[in-house]
């Protein structure tokens, strides 16, 4: 330490000696005027420089004193960064235990030399209060009305600059609050070029800049250089917005960033659904300009896409609109992010069906739908990477011999993203290049069916069957699904007498599984029944117009007559005995119509035409039937609607499922359960970290996933 501390009083003694050289020097030249005016480096740099003085000073005496005094200017703003460095460094140095005693002795042998330091702080705080107002002027409304008037009359480029700096002030005054803490210092940020203090300014800003920015934007632009050329025609919008085409581009590029990366940072801001909404409206004309902006395009992708799922019904849909935009204005491949990310946002929210939930993920589902039929090419590619990685998750689970991995089939997250590409198929039945997904999609449904093929999924195997049943009418193609009908009704559970049971209702449509306490009793087997008798129905009026329907109900009679002559329940009896009646009745017509045909059985296309269109008793039957559940399902939404609103708690509900004892069907209750945390995460689907040029192996995926239930 004492060797330290000489060294220090050495380099501080050659300091001052040479300080002082420097200024005897300096004063034999000039006098004290002259050093005062100049400053004390500026004379150090002058008694260097003398000779050259001297020899210009009757021709460039103007010119030297202008020098000089920029010169002075720069060199006093070094000074001060070099003294509040230097005041830093010292107060790191404070921080540190071992240069307390170092810093102690320079206080005590040098005093001078940190007390302009403390006066150095008092005068940089009171230049900042001072000079506040001069650097950072309020906005006022009147300056505000100076350049909204200027924009809309005169098309005033750097009118519409100031309001985009006005506007990234105004985004950003929540953000600064929470930061700091003060809502008055975010008023007065010294990042920004304003300040405003008023909030009639503020939400004039606001609004002002998000509803007339684009107005003003393709003002400023004009027309492109095709549409001068030629106004007939109208381009794809497919291509996106080429600036390019527009010589005034490169003025407005960089003030166009700017608002949108402001809008983005307002729009995570905001809560009020009504101001969501104003945003989103207005953002729909702006999709356009966001071509040149590959980065702010999947930012804003992002937060809808997170309103489109998470928010009240009226952002949902503007946010839907303004996603439909982007995929349709912006280049390619952005449609390829925009088809990956409203499906996987689908899946991730479709994990609790409820008859809370279920008109959400109906409108998710139906959101997908829509968006997937834009570009089939594109679809077709994730369409198959989605799909053949379920049936990843299908096969492990067959390949394994733990009760665990039938969480990963049986949940609704499973069967929803099936159903989601079910209807996607129905709903582009034509689409030659979608049509090459129906085997693998159908191969799926069904190995999801005969994986468990137990009275307790019941509700999951009629989901399945309907989907089938969607399939064989888009496909115009055979798909037999009254082979999963007709072992339901073989059940014995569902004809012998029921038990008693103070259930009184049970809804499949929220359900996977029934509950063992319900099985057989009058409940389950009212609904069940229902259920499949509407399903085949359904399956027969598909295949009524048939030319080959005699034959194909035949073992379906048999399997009708023996379920009529075991069930005690009376209602049920006579129901089959109504369907018997109806494919009787059919069978007659078709065969009727088959003995007049005049073309050979291997005319395949006159065979497709065998009845057209005509309607048959089946057909008839099913859409009474169609008509009776389609009322039922608006009323069940009306119902969760106003449940909706009554409820306080705006979260997904959960399913509670039973918890029953150990045995098999036991272990199949607890393993189907939807809603532990744990079963959450075990349910999550690999297609959640899937790319599209790469799908994960799933086998690794669940060995990873077994290892760490173990620990």
């Amino acid at each position: 330490m004492c060797v330290a501390v000489e060294e220090v009083e050495e380099d501080l003694d050659l300091g001052q000696t040479t300080k002082a050289a420097k200024l005897e020097e300096v004063e034999d030249d000039m006098d004290v005027d002259s050093f005062l005016e100049k400053g004390f480096f500026e004379a150090m740099e002058a008694s260097g420089d003398g000779d050259d003085e001297e020899a210009s000073e009757d021709g460039q005496d103007s010119v030297g004193v202008q020098k000089k005094a920029k010169k002075s200017e720069m060199d006093e703003t070094d000074l001060a960064d070099e003294m509040a460095q230097h005041k830093r460094d010292l107060d790191e140095l404070k921080k540190d235990s071992k240069q307390a005693a170092f810093l102690e002795y320079l206080q005590k042998e040098s005093p001078g030399l940190l007390e302009g330091l403390d006066d150095m702080d008092e005068d940089e705080e009171g230049g900042d209060a001072a000079g506040l107002d001069a650097q950072h002027p309020v906005l006022t409304m009147a300056i505000l009305e100076m350049w909204k008037t200027s924009l809309l009359k005169d098309k005033s480029l750097p009118a519409l600059k100031r309001l985009v700096q006005a506007f990234r002030v105004a985004s950003h005054m929540n953000q600064n609050a929470e930061e700091t803490g003060n809502p008055e210092e975010s008023k007065s940020d010294t990042r920004f070029s304003y300040r405003i203090a008023d909030p009639v300014v503020f939400n004039e800003v606001i609004l002002f800049t998000v509803s007339n920015f684009g107005k003003a934007l393709q003002a400023i632009l004009g027309k492109s250089k095709e549409v001068v050329e030629s106004d007939s025609g109208q381009k794809s919008h497919r291509a996106g917005f080429n600036a390019a085409r527009f010589p005034k581009w490169s003025k407005v590029k960089d003030v166009t960033r700017s608002f949108f990366v402001n809008l983005y940072s307002f729009l995570i801001q905001l809560s009020d659904p009504k101001m969501i909404n104003f945003v989103l409206q207005h953002l729909e004309h702006l999709v356009k300009y966001l071509s040149p902006y590959a980065s702010i395009q999947k930012q804003f992708l992002k937060v809808h896409l997170t309103l489109w799922s998470s928010s009240t019904e009226s952002v949902r849909i503007f946010a839907f609109f303004n996603i439909r935009k982007m995929a349709l204005e912006l280049p390619y491949p952005f449609i390829d992010h925009v088809l990956k990310g409203i499906y996987l946002t689908y899946v991730r929210n479709c994990k609790f069906v409820n008859r809370t939930t279920i008109p959400l993920v109906n409108f998710l589902c139906n959101c997908v739908v829509e968006l997937y039929g834009l570009d089939f090419v594109s679809s077709y590619q994730h369409a198959f990477v989605y799909i053949r990685e379920l049936a990843s998750h299908l096969r492990n689970s067959f390949t394994s011999k733990k009760k665990e991995i039938r969480k990963n089939v049986y949940n609704f997250q499973y069967i929803n993203s099936i159903n989601a590409w079910v209807r996607i198929l129905a709903a582009y039945p034509t689409e030659e290049t979608l049509s090459l997904l129906y085997y693998p999609l159908v191969q799926l449904i069904q190995g999801t069916i005969a994986y468990q093929p137990t009275n307790r999924y019941f509700p999951l195997r009629l989901r399945c069957v309907q989907m089938l049943n969607d399939l064989a009418v888009a496909s115009r193609s055979y798909i037999n699904s009254a082979s999963y009908l007709l072992e339901i009704l073989a059940s014995s559970d569902m004809y012998k007498r029921p038990r008693a049971s103070m259930e009184k209702t049970l809804d499949i449509r929220s359900n996977l599984k029934v509950s063992k306490i319900l099985i057989g009793t009058k409940v389950y087997q009212d609904v069940i029944f229902d259920e499949a008798f509407d399903r085949l129905v359904e399956y027969l009026a598909t295949y009524s117009r048939s030319i080959a329907f005699p034959e194909l109900v035949f073992p379906i009679l048999n399997a009708l007559s023996k379920f009529k002559q075991s069930t005690h329940n009376v209602s049920h009896s006579k129901r089959i005995k109504q369907l018997q009646d109806k494919i009787q009745t059919t069978v007659k017509l078709i065969q009727a119509k088959r003995n007049q045909v005049s073309f050979s059985p291997k005319e395949i296309a006159s065979v497709s035409k065998f009845l057209g269109d005509e309607a048959t008793p089946l057909t008839k039957m099913w859409e009474e039937i169609a008509a009776i559940a389609l009322a039922q399902q608006q009323q069940a939404a009306k119902e969760a609607a106003a449940a909706a609103k009554k409820s306080k708690n705006g979260k997904v509900d959960e399913v509670e499922e039973d918890d029953d004892d150990d045995d098999i069907d036991d272990d199949e209750s607890s393993d189907g359960e939807q809603h532990s945390d744990v079963d959450s995460e075990a349910s999550d689907l690999e297609v959640l970290n899937s790319d599209d040029d790469l799908v994960q192996e799933i086998d690794e995926d669940m060995l990873v996933d077994e290892e760490e239930e173990d620990e």
